[in-house]
């Protein structure tokens, strides 16, 4: 049996110390990836606090880690610091949980995972489980992310470990994974895969009933269990349930449940990337690149009009030659220093693009005076080739 080893940074609570968070979506934010625990207060909260939190208010966060005790069952293992900033009323209630003289388990690579990344700040072989949950969705929805996506979401704010060691809070959880992995299945890109692949889906109905339709024999079972397990336990919940909840290792089965799940979404991963040919790790750099480095429309309608057009004519070409630098300044002009590129085309065809703005005219009127009053616009030219008579 081991006993703390940093008391001063750590305090051990009872698991269900965190349902007063986790009920309270609209004032607090609660966020678990199987190592590492984070509660924040939202916005709302902020606003409307009881006056007896004035002094002092709630911390930017709580964070919190899971150490498993000799008898098996798992606790909370909170920071003190954070829990020291709390307002008095909070900080009462989180001691009214605490676990007195607690005996650990000496085999805990969870907890000693939190303390490497959180206390020590080490790193980890492998990301924890709820973020490589998230991470194989997001990267689901890169491949099938034009029929619409495969997941509605990647992530559940809900989604938490068990609350406590006994089946309705195993249940509980199983009902957000449910949420996340099956509820949010569209099952409109389940069919444009069958479209994609050829296959007839016949009577099948169902977002599970034709995913096992689709795919290959070698997958279904890796693929479909953990689903149809969760699927059970969800089904369970609604049934009448006669006695107390059981006791036992709810989270550590249900960290299991998890890994299942995730090795399952791999397998689809795999099967997905085949199908339409593509890497979802290049797509979602790219579209990671897009996200920062491109433009955002706020207007996708050209001045003139007639300009989408000129530039479409590019649309089937096949660029020769590139000619890109800043454009030559008369001596004297009042002309602003741009940038200018220039395809040339193997037909002959060549297209100019270059920046416009209306800085001359802010000048002239005298009306220059935030970098918003400047607006810019591409003018694009075209040279047509030899027997080119559309340019």
């Amino acid at each position: 049996m081991q006993r703390s080893r940093s008391p001063e940074l750590l305090a051990y609570f009872e698991r269900p110390v965190l349902q007063r968070y986790t009920s309270q979506p609209n004032l607090f934010v609660v966020h678990e990836n199987g190592v590492l625990g984070r509660i924040r207060p939202t916005e709302e909260y902020r606003r409307h606090k009881p006056a007896q939190d004035e002094a002092p208010s709630w911390p930017e966060q709580v964070r919190y880690g899971f150490r498993r005790l000799c008898n098996g069952q798992v606790c909370v293992a909170a920071f003190v610091p954070d829990l020291a900033r709390l307002p008095d009323p909070e900080r009462h209630y989180w001691f009214s949980f605490e676990i007195d003289n607690p005996t650990f388990h000496p085999d805990d690579p969870i907890f000693e995972e939190f303390v490497s990344t959180t206390l020590v700040g080490g790193f980890t072989e492998s990301e924890p489980i709820l973020t490589r949950l998230a991470d194989v969705l997001e990267l689901v929805n890169c491949v099938t992310d034009e029929m619409p996506a495969l997941f509605a979401a990647t992530s559940n704010p809900d989604l938490h470990f068990p609350l406590a060691e006994n089946s309705k809070a195993y249940q509980d959880a199983h009902i957000q994974l449910h949420k996340l992995v099956i509820d949010g299945m569209r099952e409109g890109a389940l069919r444009k895969v069958a479209e994609e692949i050829n296959v007839n889906l016949g009577d099948a109905k169902g977002r599970l009933s034709i995913l096992e339709t689709l795919l290959p024999d070698e997958i279904k079972p890796t693929v479909l269990r953990p689903l149809r397990d969760c699927s059970r336990v969800r089904q369970e919940v609604h049934r009448v349930r006669t006695g107390e909840a059981q006791a036992g290792s709810f989270v550590e089965r249900f960290e299991d449940d998890v890994e299942d799940v995730v090795e399952g979404l791999q397998a689809l991963l795999s099967w997905l990337e085949s199908v339409y040919n593509v890497n979802a790790r290049l797509i979602r750099r790219r579209k990671g690149a897009m996200s920062v480095l491109f433009p955002r429309f706020a207007s996708k309608e050209p001045i003139p009009e007639e300009k989408l057009e000129w530039l479409k004519r590019c649309v089937g070409k096949t660029v020769h030659r590139v000619e890109f630098g800043i454009e030559q300044v008369p001596p004297g002009g009042e002309i602003h220093h741009s940038e200018a590129i220039v395809l040339h085309f193997t037909d002959g065809s060549s297209v100019c693009i270059r920046v416009g703005s209306n800085v001359l005219n802010l000048k002239s009127e005298g009306k220059l005076s935030h970098p918003s009053d400047v607006t810019t616009d591409l003018m694009v030219f075209w040279a047509p080739g030899a027997g080119d008579e559309t340019c």
